[in-house]
């Protein structure tokens, strides 16, 4: 005579960890992509015929079915991330450093402004400039409102003490208060030129 099993097993309690876990991911990313097995999809029917579909009007999940018959497989779980920013048209614009005129030529760095949907500057956001350029990473960060000679909500990263060349080897992501990257990662070139030592980036709402 069978006994009827516990309601909650370790492959249950499993299932709950990951949801959870999928839960804190769609805090930072809030768009969920649900699969349905009518749609054209690259998971082959007997992927899906492991699984019986659980839906909520925000979300679709796949867990396992509690049949002894159908073998235990992790769910499917899809995010897509929803970014707030984007690159303003007509950026990069290369100029030489009309800030920094004691510096002269002795600077390299990249400035500008992140603007709301309202066309006012946005202040108290980050910029971060990352990436490897001849064998030496480069990991500088600025914020927005900091650096008013470039307008009210204007940033400045600087990146070297001298114009070098660089061919999309460097990227810029803007973050939130929180530093949530809310920007794809921008790559841009450099010049090894003192006419075009100042990068402007400005980033509109998307």
């Amino acid at each position: 005579m069978s006994t009827k099993k516990s309601f909650l097993t370790q492959k249950h309690v499993l299932v709950i960890l990951l949801v959870l876990l999928g839960a804190g991911l769609l805090a930072a990313s809030p768009t969920l992509l649900g699969i349905n097995r009518s749609e054209e999809s690259p998971i082959s029917n007997e992927v899906f015929d492991k699984y019986e579909l659980i839906e909520t009007p925000a979300e679709q999940i796949y867990f396992p079915a509690d049949d002894e018959e159908k073998p235990y497989t992790y769910f499917l779980l899809i995010v897509a991330r929803a970014y707030e920013y984007e690159l303003q048209a007509g950026v990069p614009v290369y100029l030489p450093n009309y800030v920094h005129t004691d510096a002269g030529c002795n600077w390299m760095g990249i400035a500008g402004q992140v603007f709301g949907r309202d066309g006012n500057p946005v202040e108290g956001l980050s910029l971060l400039v990352s990436g490897v350029v001849n064998g030496q990473t480069i990991s500088q960060s600025g914020i927005t409102g900091n650096a008013q000679d470039y307008g009210p909500g204007g940033y400045e990263v600087q990146i070297a003490s001298k114009p070098f060349a660089s061919s999309g080897s460097l990227q810029i992501v803007v973050r939130d208060k929180l530093l949530t990257q809310i920007t794809v990662p921008v790559s841009f070139s450099t010049y090894a030129d003192c006419s075009r030592n100042l990068i402007l980036i400005n980033f509109t709402p998307r």
